[in-house]
């Protein structure tokens, strides 16, 4: 637009009618809205039994372990982390014996009434019992003493003792 204008009424009226003419027109881009894409939480899955009250007791508790980076020699802040860090979980793990006492409850009501939920909670509890159990693996020691023999070679080493361990 390297048009010049006379500055007289006619000059103000053509002006305009080339501005409006450019703005409405479709191939400038100047009136476009733009969408903002905005990302979705991805929702958080909890261990059965946590509810609102275990999120608040989280969410207390993330806050207190900001103030406590912010503040890391200021003792209150820092004992009331370590009180309500051991406040919130005693009450995720009542909440899960909660929770598992309930299912129990209602698999011994439906043992006999309805054997299709019968077995429904049946399942769910023994999933329940899995997620338990892989945190609690223990190595095996045979296993740990090749792994360790192929790696170094069989240096003579007494593994008698390390079997007693």
């Amino acid at each position: 637009m390297s048009k010049y204008y006379p500055a007289n009424k006619e000059g103000t009226n053509e002006a305009t009618e080339d501005i409006t003419k450019l703005i409405l027109s479709p191939d400038t881009k100047v009136c476009i809205k733009r969408t903002i894409k905005r990302k979705q939480k991805s929702k958080i899955i909890h261990k059965p039994g946590y509810d609102n009250d275990c999120f608040v007791l989280k969410r207390n508790l993330n806050h207190l372990g900001k103030l406590l980076h912010k503040y890391p020699n200021d003792p209150w802040i820092k004992s009331s982390f370590l009180n309500n860090k051991k406040r919130y979980k005693k009450l995720v793990k009542s909440k899960q014996k909660q929770y598992k006492e309930v299912i129990m409850y209602q698999v011994e009501m439906l043992e006999s009434t309805n054997p299709k939920e019968y077995w429904k909670l049946v399942h769910k509890l023994q999933n329940i019992d899995k997620d338990a159990s892989k945190q609690n693996i223990e190595p095996d020691i045979s296993a740990l003493i090749k792994h360790y023999e192929n790696i170094y070679g069989n240096n003579d080493c007494n593994y008698a003792n390390l079997e007693e361990i």
